[in-house]
């Protein structure tokens, strides 16, 4: 079977035409692709440092909230002790002759009975 020139001229042209566009497509798919997967990438990078400052600013609040309690439980703790040494000092008691103080509770809240 015989391929006339009319046939043979138009497939060569179609793929004369239809080669370079197909690996044109190709080769622009795949830089596209690692284009995208960069860009991905980098916000996956700043997002992970704004959240280890997220977490570190978490962090340091807790610490901070810790020292503030510390120091209340330090004071709740401290005050009947002072307050009796005050006590004893401005009578010009001795330390021995009066008893300590029961433990105290320190609460923010009123007592309500």
């Amino acid at each position: 079977m015989r391929i006339g020139l009319k046939n043979k001229m138009l497939g060569l042209f179609l793929a004369a035409g239809l080669i370079p566009i197909l690996l044109i497509g190709f080769m622009a798919t795949m830089i596209s692709t690692d284009s995208l997967m960069e860009a991905s990438y980098g916000q996956l990078v700043s997002m992970r440092g704004v959240k280890k400052g997220q977490i570190e600013t978490f962090f340091a609040e807790r610490k901070g909230d810790m020292g503030v309690l510390v120091e209340t439980v330090g004071t709740c703790v401290a005050k009947p002790w002072i307050n009796w040494w005050l006590f004893a000092k401005s009578r010009n008691l001795p330390l021995s002759d009066i008893s300590a103080p029961s433990k105290a509770r320190c609460s923010p809240f009123p007592k309500t009975e």
